[in-house]
This record gives C-alpha cells, structure tokens and sequence, in this order.
C-alpha cells in the first residue's frame, strides 16, 4: 500500500543506502521489512511450540498433604 501513496505500481519496493554508526553504509530495501517480519514469526512460534512441549513434559503437581 506504501506504493500506491507515492503513485508507483503494486509490489514497488524502495532501497536505499542509509549510514549506520559502526557498520558504515549499508544496503537497504522495504523487502528487508517483510523479511524481518517473517524472521521474528518464525522464531517466536518455535520458542512458543517449545514451551509447550516443555511443559506437556513436566510431572503434574503432587496434592498438598493435609488440605482437602
């Protein structure tokens, strides 16, 4: 939708070249954005589906002796 607002066509991806302290110039285009997001969905499903399996092995909590 970005594309649509600076009347270029569907699927335009923008780049650049910004200078980041440390590293220089480096190369950089709106696909990277979508990239990052995939990366970060990926990661965060695999940690979560390790949780779970995490905790699935885990013992049930024994019952406290003398509460009813």
């Amino acid at each position: 939708m970005g594309a649509f607002a600076f009347g270029k066509p569907f699927l335009t991806s923008a780049h650049g070249h910004p200078t980041v302290p440390l590293l220089g110039e480096l190369p950089l285009a709106t696909a990277a954005l979508f990239d990052l997001g995939v990366f970060i969905t990926v990661v965060g499903a695999t940690l979560l589906m390790l949780s779970m399996l995490g905790a699935a092995s885990r013992p049930p909590p024994r019952p406290l002796r003398g509460v009813p």
